[in-house]
């Protein structure tokens, strides 16, 4: 009787879990380049949130393949209201698909930038499509809080 009720309510359509796990799309990828070195100084929440794109996370020329992908979803913001929000996640990675580095960001984020700001801590993964984020094992770059510097969430890369 128990795993019938838990899978109802899997696949219940006002699933909290599974309404939660969101797709990250391709914008683009970019051949001869890099993740921008001074991303960390040029993250400015001040500007409009998509100017970030065609900024900070902007490839720049180099030697590597940089991957951009876009998460669109309905979340609650810090004024309790209900908002589309937009996640980011640009990979670089050598000619193999081997994952070099990558970070993870919201843009509607209304904190300090730099407290959104997730780096790839994982070793020796490749890009692959329908890859699930979890194993970027993302985390804070700057976050005080040890005990919540990984990054919380079930989603999926999507390279077509």
């Amino acid at each position: 009787m128990l795993k019938f009720i838990i899978i109802a309510l899997l696949l219940s359509p006002t699933c909290k879990i599974c309404a939660q796990i969101k797709e990250y799309k391709l914008l683009d990828k970019t051949a001869d380049a890099n993740i921008n070195p001074h991303l960390l100084n040029i993250l400015d929440t001040s500007r409009s949130r998509l100017s970030l794109l065609d900024n900070a996370f902007k490839p720049v020329k180099g030697t590597f393949t940089v991957y951009r992908f876009i998460a669109t979803f309905e979340g609650t913001s810090f004024t309790n209201k209900q908002k589309k929000f937009h996640d980011i996640l640009i990979a670089k990675t050598n000619r193999k698909n081997k994952i070099i580095s990558a970070y993870q960001y919201t843009l509607e984020w209304a904190d300090a930038p730099d407290a959104d700001l997730y780096v790839k801590t994982a070793k020796g993964n490749y890009l692959t499509n329908n890859m699930a984020i979890d194993n970027f094992m993302f985390e804070r770059i700057f976050y005080d809080d040890k005990a919540n510097r990984k990054l919380k969430e079930h989603a999926v890369i999507k390279l077509e």
